[in-house]
């Protein structure tokens, strides 16, 4: 099974954003989302939906890959063996989880520390 680092998922959406020159309203008008729900995604305040992740990343012309790391199988058994709040606060959001997992085929979303 696959799993993907998407700490700095927040981070690489708005650099894409403002790497093609979009407002948050533009982007707002190309996604069909609201601006303030793209505002809190590249925040980190709150984790996309998968709907909502996919409708900026067609938005930006992006693929997953592009703004998730996939993890090599070193750092899957050590962030398997670690129970910090990262790992805590990732699997509360037990919605986004699934739908993502539904949507890649069963890989595992986590948060890569330093």
């Amino acid at each position: 099974m696959a799993r993907y680092d998407i700490s700095g998922m927040p981070q690489k959406l708005k650099r894409e954003r403002l790497k093609r020159r979009l407002t948050l309203t533009r982007a707002a008008a190309l996604s069909g989302l609201s601006y303030s729900s793209i505002d809190k995604v590249e925040n980190g305040i709150t984790m996309p939906r998968l709907i909502t992740l996919l409708s900026l990343l067609e938005a930006y012309g992006l693929t997953f890959e592009d703004v998730a790391e996939r993890m090599d199988h070193e750092e899957t058994n050590n962030l398997s063996a670690d129970n910090s709040d990262d790992d805590k606060r990732l699997r509360s959001s037990r919605n986004t989880d699934e739908q993502f997992r539904d949507y890649f085929g069963h890989a595992e979303f986590a948060v890569r520390r330093a």
